[in-house]
């Protein structure tokens, strides 16, 4: 794996790796929604009823 990352770094056209790798994580991401709430007191809903506003989550 080092090698790997050497070779990259090493190239004279690594900024474009870096740009294609960061544009096929953003591209993969949208497949994956998630929402996480860090606050150890859990203050935001990740689920609520359009309707009746009710928080599910």
């Amino acid at each position: 794996m080092k090698g790997i990352v050497h070779k990259i770094l090493a190239s004279k056209y690594w900024w474009i790796m870096l740009l294609a790798g960061v544009i096929l994580i953003n591209y993969l991401a949208t497949f994956l929604q998630a929402r996480i709430d860090l606050t150890r007191e859990k203050i935001y809903p990740q689920c609520r009823n359009r309707q009746t506003g009710e928080t599910t989550g």
